[in-house]
């Protein structure tokens, strides 16, 4: 049993792809790294998120499609002379997205894709005298390389929120 959670863990964390002629879907754990105004309120390095991403080739090298990603941060901040203070930030991205495969080889098949559209932040402060929430949407660019392979595939990308 043990053994069986650890290869279901490890799959997650690889990732998960389904790949046709014309159409990916895949499933992706993220990490992320709190930059600019996240890194203000919090700035511990998150190691929990995940990525769903469904892309449907429209020409040879041309694929649109959509992103749905959720990345938790959270920390406990202490301070001198008062209690620690629990801090979160949930992100939940919802982007159109293109992607352009250049096409060299069968074996490495390199891409470059950028996705549009809305970001949902809620952010949250809690410790013995106050309870902070806000929740917000911003306007959200990602973009990203990697390698297409029916095998393995490699991702690289960051992303961008507009400022409150």
């Amino acid at each position: 049993m043990k053994r069986s959670f650890s290869v279901l863990i490890l799959l997650l964390l690889l990732g998960l792809s389904l790949q046709a002629q014309n159409a990916f879907l895949g499933l992706t754990y993220s990490l992320g790294l709190p930059q600019g105004h996240t890194k203000d309120f919090l700035n511990k390095t998150s190691y929990l998120g995940f990525s769903f991403e469904a892309r449907k080739f429209v020409r040879e090298s041309y694929t649109f499609g959509l992103s749905l990603n959720w990345q938790a941060f959270a920390q406990d901040i202490k301070r001198q002379g008062e209690t620690v203070q629990k801090r979160n930030i949930d992100a939940l991205p919802l982007l159109a997205t293109t992607h352009y495969y250049f096409r060299g080889s069968e074996t490495f098949i390199p891409y470059a894709g950028i996705g549009l559209g809305a970001y949902r932040i809620t952010l949250t402060a809690k410790n013995s005298e106050t309870d902070f929430k806000e929740a917000n949407w911003h306007l959200g660019l990602a973009a990203g390389d990697g390698d297409a392979q029916t095998w393995l595939s490699l991702q690289i990308g960051a992303a961008w929120t507009g400022d409150r």
